[in-house]
């Protein structure tokens, strides 16, 4: 139909992206900069940056820089804190595994 989504993770009814996911419609741009034109694609960059505020308070945000922005999409909605996040439970357990060691 020619939307463009931002990845085939982003929120779905079945199998079909629903359409406050779609960014653009090819048939509707005249460029690949048409895109970055694109209603949809503020909207995108607007939703990703109210998501990226959790985790600005994250202690692994430096390593991870607020990780894949479907994840950071469902953790959003569930939670406000950073330590739900999957990335931050990977972090720290590296981190752990490795402290340890070295003090053994």
């Amino acid at each position: 139909n020619g939307s463009i989504y931002p990845c085939d993770k982003f929120p779905r009814t079945g199998n079909t992206i629903v359409s406050e996911s779609e960014i653009a419609n090819i048939n509707n741009i005249k460029s690949i900069s048409g895109i970055f034109a694109a209603e949809g694609y503020r909207r995108l960059l607007q939703k990703q940056i109210e998501s990226l505020k959790v985790c600005l308070s994250c202690k692994w945000y430096d390593k991870c820089k607020g990780g894949c922005a479907y994840d950071r999409y469902l953790l959003n909605s569930k939670t406000t804190n950073p330590a739900e996040c999957s990335n931050y439970k990977i972090y720290e357990h590296i981190y752990n595994k490795i402290k340890d060691q070295l003090e053994t």
